[in-house]
């Protein structure tokens, strides 16, 4: 039978972790790879009983380094220690059951190539920043990936060797590192399967490390740096389009000049800082081009018509662009920039 190993980081643990590990190796778990990611003397006891267990492999980072960095010394480990049957990623505080965890290490034998999932459901008793913080993930990746995933955020995971190499290799040192996961499934059409488990949060997830600002920023660092490169050419574009529209009283011609002049900028910025284009395509400007010349056309086709039913030029210009905010993301992750 294959041996997959439970890959544990911890930071800052309590006897939960102690719990947690009896309780696997009970289920009849044979290997634990524990990620001992900094921490205090305090914390001593806790991993010389780790130590001293014979299905347990510790793993220690001196300074604290992250969870990304923890995860990618686990899969070092795991492939070092001959592993092959891929492994499980759960967390060290007691959010996820013992039996979720067998759940989806049964989930990986029968689904080998895929990145299993443990999901919860967010119905009721969960903490508002969780549940806030998946609706918003959720929706986000479902968007820009074309993926439905109904809980982005997960620490448990079924990690398939097939494509732990390439794991790790992605960016990201703390919980970012997560998120590139479900980004490079999409980008290597990596098949993601969804295993239903327990909503477990205890004393209301203050045991969390997660920084709902600093790491949230740091996973969407994607969108941010899209809406700023869009966010400029839009008050390029916006701001001559009216200057040109008061000089001319027309919308046609505004509406291709203001587009133009943005042009130029949004591709430099959107190949070289947001997508961070290194591929090599003779194509590439002219599928850009192609983009830009339909959101014109669509836009001056919404904006005449909202014109035409009495709606103000400015409150019609800036509805129709935020529409092709969204609409021209989309395009250019999945079509024009992609690795």
């Amino acid at each position: 039978m294959t041996n997959i190993p439970v890959v544990i980081p911890s930071y800052l643990p309590d006897e939960r972790l102690l719990e947690l590990i009896d309780n696997l190796t009970a289920l009849g778990v044979q290997s634990i790879i524990v990620v001992r990611d900094g921490g205090g003397n305090e914390y001593d006891f806790i991993y010389e009983k780790i130590a001293n267990n014979e299905k347990c492999i510790l793993v220690i980072h001196e300074q604290n380094q992250g969870k990304g960095r923890a995860i990618k010394t686990g899969i070092k480990t795991y492939l070092e220690k001959g592993f092959t049957g891929g492994f499980v990623l759960a967390d060290a505080d007691g959010q996820h059951l013992p039996a979720d965890i067998l759940n989806v290490i049964n989930a990986l034998k029968e689904n080998e190539d895929a990145l299993i999932i443990g999901s919860r459901s967010f119905d009721k008793d969960v903490p508002m920043r969780s549940k806030f913080g998946n609706i918003v993930s959720r929706y986000i990746f479902s968007y820009s990936l074309g993926r439905q995933i109904s809980d982005t955020q997960s620490g448990l995971r079924g990690m398939p060797h097939k494509h732990l190499e390439r794991f790790l290799e992605l960016e990201g040192e703390k919980y970012e590192f997560e998120t590139n996961v479900l980004i490079e499934t999409r980008k290597s059409d990596i098949e993601i399967k969804e295993v239903p488990i327990s909503t477990v949060y205890i004393e209301n997830n203050r045991s969390s490390h997660f920084n709902p600002l600093v790491d949230s920023l740091k996973i969407y660092w994607l969108i941010l740096k899209y809406s700023m490169s869009s966010l400029v050419s839009f008050l390029v574009d916006y701001w001559l389009f009216l200057f040109l529209h008061f000089f001319t009283q027309g919308i046609l011609i505004p509406s291709y000049v203001a587009r133009a002049v943005s042009l130029g900028i949004n591709y430099q910025a959107n190949k070289n800082i947001v997508f961070r284009y290194k591929g090599k395509s003779k194509f590439l400007f002219l599928k850009y081009l192609a983009l830009v010349l339909f959101s014109i056309t669509v836009s001056y086709l919404a904006v005449s018509y909202l014109v035409s039913i009495h709606v103000k030029i400015w409150w019609a210009k800036l509805f129709v662009e935020i529409a092709l905010f969204f609409f021209n993301f989309y395009v250019q992750k999945r079509y024009i920039f992609k690795k």
